[in-house]
């Protein structure tokens, strides 16, 4: 099993789901009105200075499905400016109790 963290800026919200959705995942958790600063240049602090926010999900899935997620991550950062922030995080998961 992996633990998958896709961080975003807010406003792909609908995008990253509906992509996500269409891979196969099921179970996932949202955490919204995310702020902190990517690098120098690229922050969001949803105030005048640095609008905006940042979204995240949240999924547990199975190792082959953890791939194919990472793959359509990189595709929706592929038509992306660099000035828009999405990454994804993958890390091992020793157990998991649902």
């Amino acid at each position: 099993m992996k633990e998958v963290k896709i961080l975003f800026a807010s406003y792909l919200l609908d995008t990253v789901v509906s992509e996500i959705k269409e891979s196969g995942v099921e179970r996932y958790l949202i955490i919204s009105r995310i702020t902190g600063q990517w690098r120098k240049d690229l922050k969001h602090f949803d105030n005048h200075v640095w609008p905006g926010t940042d979204s995240m999900l949240l999924l547990i899935v199975e190792d082959e499905q953890a791939q194919e997620i990472v793959d359509v991550v990189r595709k929706i950062k592929d038509d992306l400016s660099d000035r828009i922030s999405l990454a994804v995080i993958v890390t091992p998961i020793d157990a998991v109790v649902f």
